[in-house]
C-alpha cells in the first residue's frame, strides 16, 4: 500500500532559462550608436571648435510666425550667454568621455560580461545630466528671445536627455529579462551562443 504524508508538499521542478544572446547585443549596438554621436560631437568640438552662428541662427527663424520681433541683436546675445558658459567651455570633453564610457559598455555587453552595464550606464547617466545643463544653459540664454525660439532652442538640447535616457534603458535591458541575465556571466557572448546551438 502507498501512504502520503498530508505535510509534504508538492514542489515544481525549476526550468532552467536559456540565456538569449540576443538582449545584450541588442544593448550593445544602442550604446554603440550613442557613442559615434557623441564621439562626433566631442571630436568636431575639440579639433574644429563648436563655435555657434548667430546669423545662421537668426535666418533659421526670420520670418517665422511667433518671432516677427527677433532681431540679429537678439541672437547674438544667445550665442554669447551660451559660450560663456562653463558647460559651452568643457561639453566637447564631456562628450569625448561620454564616447568612450558608451562604447566600452557596449564592448563588454557585446562579449556578455555584466561589467557592460556598469560602464554603459555610467555613460548614458553623464549624457543625461550634460544634456540636462545644456538646456538649463540655453533656457536662461533664449529668456528675452520670443518664445517659440526659445521653446525650440531649448527643446533641442532636451532631445538629448531623452536619448540619454533610452540609452541609459538600453545599459540595463539584459537585467530586464531572465534570459538576458542568463547570457550575462564570465562567459563570453560566443561561448553563450555555442551553448544555445548545443
Amino acid at each position: 500500500s502507498v501512504t502520503f504524508n498530508e505535510n509534504e508538499k508538492l514542489v515544481a521542478p525549476k526550468m532552467k532559462v536559456r540565456p538569449n544572446a540576443a538582449i545584450p547585443i541588442t544593448a550593445a549596438i544602442i550604446l554603440f550608436l550613442g557613442a559615434l554621436i557623441t564621439g562626433y560631437s566631442g571630436i568636431f568640438g575639440v579639433f574644429f571648435g563648436a563655435e555657434l552662428d548667430d546669423e545662421t541662427l537668426y535666418n533659421q527663424f526670420n520670418g517665422t510666425s511667433g518671432a516677427e520681433n527677433l532681431t540679429q541683436d537678439d541672437m547674438t546675445l544667445y550665442v554669447e550667454d551660451v559660450e560663456d558658459s562653463t558647460y559651452y567651455k568643457i561639453s566637447s570633453y564631456v562628450d569625448l568621455v561620454i564616447a568612450a564610457l558608451l562604447a566600452t559598455g557596449g564592448y563588454f555587453l557585446f562579449r556578455g560580461e555584466r561589467r557592460g552595464i556598469q560602464f554603459g550606464s555610467s555613460g548614458a547617466g553623464l549624457l543625461t545630466l550634460s544634456s540636462a545643463w545644456s538646456a538649463w544653459i540655453s533656457h536662461h540664454a533664449s529668456s528675452h528671445l520670443p518664445k517659440i525660439v526659445a521653446f525650440t532652442l531649448t527643446g533641442v538640447s532636451f532631445l538629448m536627455v531623452f536619448c540619454g535616457l533610452f540609452c541609459l534603458g538600453a545599459a540595463f535591458l539584459p537585467l530586464m529579462f531572465a534570459s538576458g541575465r542568463a547570457a550575462l556571466s564570465t562567459q563570453t557572448l560566443i561561448e553563450t551562443m555555442a551553448f544555445e546551438e548545443e
